[in-house]
């Protein structure tokens, strides 16, 4: 999961804060990580406050969201 801090995006300083959580696939634990930056504002400007992705690709690719709505896998061998 991607999770984007309640209030990133808002206009308020030094809270755009964003997760990543996921379950290992070799101990089923739990784990998280904190970042910073500019993926939370992004993601809120997006209109997601969270995005849940589940099973793996069999190839390199990459999420592509946009401001209307549209969310798309797309190839990313070339990057």
């Amino acid at each position: 999961m991607l999770v984007a801090g309640p209030l990133a995006g808002s206009g308020a300083r030094w809270i755009g804060r964003w997760l990543a959580v996921t379950k290992s696939p070799l101990s089923g634990g739990y784990i998280r990580s904190v970042g910073g930056g500019d993926f939370g504002v992004w993601l809120h400007s997006c209109g997601y406050e969270l995005l849940m992705l589940e099973g793996k690709a069999d190839r390199p690719v990459y999420l592509y969201l946009d401001d209307q709505g549209k969310i798309e896998i797309l190839p990313a061998q070339d990057l």
